[in-house]
């Protein structure tokens, strides 16, 4: 590009045409016109502002002057660069016309030569006769075999070898080389590692270098030739692998080692010697560079270069504020690294048992090596030194001591002690205990100068505190409470109290127990115990002061503990047990055994004690009889109180052990015929948590129960919660008490009622009942199933209607209430009978499965509710006996059930006159029904005869209700009926 300026041209590109004036460089054109600023503002200042004779408006004017001038520079200068980015084609064409004019100048040039030649040097030249030889070799054979030597050697190019040629050349050059370096040459020990190939020999030096060199002849004083250098040095962790050395100071190596091998006796010993050197230095380097990369890295204060000489030696410190136990040993540990012969040797202090060679040029693996020898050799000795009394092991890595506390303990119950990698602290942590119980222990081990009995005296208080912490966290699963503040005060039972140690627990029972009492827990060292630590209890009397709090009365020990429900209240329970049966706990454990082997499996699960220390399973069982003992001592205040008298706590066998209470009375005085009952129990089953349900459970067994196949001895289970009051169990217990009773009167009711009645023909049932309620399958294929039971928190009889299989719907829905009202007692606290439900249900199945046909699925394309019933009959209930059939609200059928069953059917609808059906909208008579009905009855299809006249799809639905009546003896009545 070209530019204008003060009437010359300015190539911006640099490129001069030849008819183009003087070109100057866009970069001295930028650089000038800033300079001639600078300098023109240099003089406006000191010389022209400066006089004392000019005035401030004379300043002012030449100021503005200055700044229009150099305004102007720019502008031109930015005018002239804009114009200059669209000169690209005009430059082009200068090219083009400088190429060509350059072109016609050499054509001149050329001429005006011949031309000269022609008319002076040429002039009288004449040709010699022996060129005509020449000439015809030349002519005939295309060589000139007569040339001049002179002219050959000089001018004619000498004929290039063959690819055969150069192949037995380098083939040569092989053998060449191999002899040299077997027999003159010898190469050094760390050079053996060579390869011959292509004429070259090639020494690979493994993480160092990697040279290839030649000779360019069998002569032995012929010096070798350097051809290639390659350093194999590299950075893993910085520059991912690239080369170090770049390729112009790989030329300059190349160059010095020529040089220095020139005139040398042993070229290989210096090559070695020269290569091998500066791959030290360069693995020196990278090895200083990754460990000032690793201090950058935020931990300056757990490392630190001691010291580095270049090439030579680099001294890295660690953990230098820990000590050996040894006073005399040096404070701190180093690792110090030494360029050698060898390659690059590592040393430590303290001397260590392992192998750390530097197999990888990367300071950081050697570092971590050797830290984690360290750590496991400080976990080692101290794990030997604990091994006598805890059967530890290290795992892990980050490396860990595990101290299990008991045999066979969690993760998280046992003492995990580490060392910090970065500044070789011992760490504790014990995962169920907070940080601050551990800090006695860290602190120890951290001090070198710590005895063996600490440490086992401080592991012992861990395992106390872990235990302590396991009471607590299994209390929380119980009706106790452990309060964070409790405040005591009292005489010699309260000094007796904190004599106990400091690690005690104090329980505060939550519900049905007496707030007065407290439950204590201590924990103690007992090397004769499996897992070394004894629990005791010990009940303390207490009493509620406004003041200080409570009053401390009594303590009583453990072995006082075994009848702890004198503790919690007034007055021991001394009443004498009553004897109904002969033996009602071997029925009850013989029911109970019956029962587990029905189970699927045949056993209870067990749980396994392995996952808790033997003390957490002692206060498990020990808290878990003394509250079950106190829970059904209340009861039997309860009890006592209402004049129920019951006997004492027995264990009854149901899997595991669990308490009952035999009750050897009821509050219901019964008739002769059913005072059947064999032994009533109070059983506890599981632990006596405060988030179980159903935790008390009360047996009865009965004997005369209808409707059992072999033995007539039946038994009921009452299941309640344990969080209810004793009041409230024993109000539900009389209620469930009566009602089992009421329907057991009402079932042997049944029963007789079946045994005197004989039940119609065709018709099944099948009875099942269970103390609790009553269940009655019937219809023509036991398909229907009606269930009567009594509900204890609605407090009423309930019954429900149902079918046996999925899409199944039992018509008799529709009678529920009326049903429910005929055996719901209006006075008294009895049903008074199921036999009439029981006879309605039998001579209305086959009227009520006709109804139920009646309802057929619409399968209607598109529709999403393609399963809505139907309705083609509307069932209206009269009474019991009496039922309405209603077609489309158009035509009425009225039937009328009589004992046997027997069927009167009549037409609502022919019963109106024709006055009376033209006044108000009545019912139409159906024609031809006497004719549908014995057509149905008979199993005969129907007749166009008769059905003519009439809805076809009304004929259709009528015989298909009178088929579900086919058997039973059918009247219709006439008009007069």
């Amino acid at each position: 590009m070209a530019m204008m300026q003060d009437g010359g041209i300015v190539n911006l590109t640099g490129a001069v045409s030849s008819n183009a004036p003087k070109t100057i460089r866009l970069l001295d054109m930028i650089d000038t016109l800033i300079q001639k600023s600078y300098h023109d503002l240099v003089v406006l200042a000191e010389v022209e502002l400066n006089r004392g004779t000019t005035s401030d408006m004379d300043k002012k004017i030449a100021i503005m002057k200055y700044l229009s001038r150099t305004r102007n520079y720019f502008i031109r200068f930015l005018a002239l660069l804009e114009w200059s980015s669209s000169m690209s084609k005009v430059e082009k064409c200068f090219q083009i016309v400088d190429y060509l004019e350059e072109q016609s100048g050499v054509f001149v040039e050329t001429a005006d030569v011949l031309v000269r030649m022609a008319r002076e040097t040429l002039a009288n030249s004449k040709l010699p006769c022996y060129q005509v030889a020449f000439a015809v070799d030349v002519l005939n054979s295309r060589t000139c075999p007569r040339m001049p030597s002179c002219i050959r050697e000089k001018i004619v190019p000498v004929q290039p070898l063959t690819q055969q040629e150069k192949e037995e050349t380098l083939r040569e050059l092989e053998y060449v080389l191999l002899n040299r370096l077997v027999t003159f040459d010898r190469p050094p020990p760390q050079m053996r590692n060579f390869v011959i190939r292509r004429g070259r020999v090639v020494f690979i030096v493994k993480d160092e270098f990697e040279v290839a060199m030649t000779v360019l002849g069998d002569d032995r004083t012929m010096p070798f030739r350097i051809l290639t250098l390659k350093f194999l040095v590299k950075n893993r962790r910085v520059g991912e692998g690239r080369p170090l050395v770049h390729a112009q100071q790989v030329g300059y190596l190349i160059q010095l080692l020529q040089s220095r091998i020139m005139d040398n006796e042993k070229p290989l010993d210096e090559v070695y010697l020269f290569l091998h050197t500066f791959s030290q230095n360069l693995q020196m380097e990278v090895l200083h560079t990754q460990l000032t990369r690793h201090m950058a890295g935020g931990r300056l204060d757990c490392f630190r270069t001691e010291k580095y000489i270049p090439g030579r030696e680099i001294k890295i410190s660690y953990w230098e504020d820990i000590s050996t136990k040894t006073l005399s040993a040096p404070r701190g540990y180093t690792i110090t690294l030494t360029a050698t012969d060898r390659g690059i040797t590592i040393a430590h202090q303290p001397l260590i048992d392992a192998d750390t060679t530097l197999r990888e040029l990367d300071v950081g693996s050697v570092m971590m090596s050797v830290i984690h020898f360290r750590v496991k050799s400080r976990l080692s000795k101290l794990q030997a030194e604990l091994s006598r009394h805890f059967s530890c092991s290290i795992t892990g890595f980050p490396l860990l001591l595990l101290v299990p506390l008991y045999p066979a303990a969690l993760r998280s119950h046992c003492v995990q002690i580490s060392v910090d990698y970065y500044t070789g602290q011992f760490t504790v942590q014990l995962e169920r205990l907070p940080q601050k119980s551990t800090h006695s222990l860290r602190d120890t081990l951290n001090t070198f100068t710590y005895k063996y009995e600490r440490l086992v005296e401080l592991l012992g208080n861990l395992r106390l505190e872990l235990t302590l912490e396991l009471v607590k966290a299994s209390s929380a699963r119980t009706h106790l409470q452990a309060p964070t503040h409790l405040a005591l005060f009292g005489g010699e039972p309260f000094e007796r109290l904190n004599r106990l140690g400091p690690h005690k627990a104090i329980f505060r029972f939550q519900k049905k127990i007496d707030v007065t009492a407290l439950l204590v827990v201590s924990v103690h060292e007992d090397p004769s115990v499996p897992d070394g630590v004894r629990v005791d209890y010990h009940a303390v009397l207490v009493e509620q002061s406004n003041l200080k709090g409570m009053k401390v009365l009594a303590l009583i020990d453990r072995e006082k503990l075994s009848d702890g429900a004198q503790y919690f209240f007034r007055e021991k329970l001394n009443t004498p047990a009553q004897v109904i049966t002969k033996n009602p706990l071997e029925l009850l454990k013989a029911r109970l055994q019956t029962m587990r082997e029905h189970r699927s499996d045949g056993r209870l699960p067990t749980r396994s004690t392995k996952l808790y220390p033997a003390a957490l399973v002692d206060f498990e069982r020990t808290v878990g009889s003394l509250l079950t003992e106190t829970m059904f001592s209340e009861l039997q205040s309860v009890l006592k109180t209402r004049d129920i008298p019951a006997g004492p706590i027995t264990e009854v066998t149901y899997g595991g052990e669990s308490p009952g209470a035999p009750i050897l009375t009821l509050p219901v005085r019964l008739e002769h015929d059913l005072n059947l009952l064999r032994s009533c129990t109070f059983r506890r089953v599981g632990k006596l948590a405060t988030t179980s349900s159903a935790s008390f459970y009360v047996d009865f067994l009965m004997s005369g129960v209808p409707f059992q196949k072999g033995s007539s001895t039946l038994s009921c289970t009452f299941s309640y919660d344990s969080t209810m009051s004793s009041e409230k169990i024993v109000e539900w217990l009389s209620y469930d008490w009566v009602s089992m009773t009421g329907l057991l009167r009402l079932m042997r009711r049944f029963k007789a009622f079946l045994d005197t009645k004989p039940h119609p023909p065709g018709v099944k049932y099948d009875v099942s009942y269970n103390l609790r309620k009553v269940r009655v399958l019937y219809g023509p294929n036991l398909e229907l199933a009606v269930l009567l039971s009594w509900d204890r928190n609605e407090k009423k009889l309930v019954l429900e209607f149902y079918g046996q299989s999925d899409g199944v719907l039992n018509p008799h829905r529709a009678l529920k209430d009326r049903l429910l009202n005929m055996i719901r007692p209006k006075t008294g606290s009895h049903p008074v009978d199921f036999s009439h439900i029981f006879d309605v249900l039998m001579h209305t199945t086959p009227l009520m499965l006709g109804v139920r046909e009646s309802y057929r699925p619409v399968g209607v394309v598109k529709i999403p509710r393609s399963l809505t019933p139907q309705v083609t009959f509307q069932f209206v209930l009269i009474s019991l006996s009496q039922y309405a059939v209603i077609w489309k609200g158009s035509f009425c059928l009225w039937v009328k059930i009589l004992n046997g069953p027997k069927f009167l059917v009549r037409d609502v609808g022919s019963s109106f006159t024709e006055a009376k059906r033209g006044e108000e909208k009545v019912y139409q008579p159906v024609t031809g029904l006497k004719a549908i009905t014995e057509a149905a009855l008979a199993g005969k299809p129907l007749t166009s005869s008769e059905t003519a006249g009439s809805d076809q799809e009304l004929q259709q639905s009528i015989y298909k209700l009178f088929t579900f009546l086919r058997g039973y003896p059918v009247q219709i009545a006439g008009n007069s009926s």
